[in-house]
């Protein structure tokens, strides 16, 4: 993804979590918003990838076979370090 489409991605899901935070705006957001259906579903889209990516992992099984021995070098060592604290 090139830097512009970044920027707008990152400044979009900033706004939805400010019009959230009002329920007017949100709903006056939403006629507007009516009028370009396209449009709503882009950016409903959008937002439901963000909740999707913010919801996080259940465990080391839903990590790829890379990213799970990734993840457990890193609590290995963590533990080490730990360890080494004590």
């Amino acid at each position: 993804m090139d830097l512009a489409r970044c920027l707008l991605k990152k400044e979009l899901l900033r706004l939805n979590k400010i019009i959230s935070a009002h329920p007017g705006l949100r709903a006056l957001i939403g006629r507007v918003l009516s009028r370009f259906p396209r449009l709503q579903g882009r950016l409903r889209n959008l937002e439901n990838s963000q909740e999707v990516a913010t919801r996080g992992i259940e465990g080391p099984g839903d990590l790829s076979q890379r990213a799970r021995q990734i993840y457990f070098d890193l609590k290995s060592a963590l533990a080490q370090h730990q360890k080494e604290q004590s």
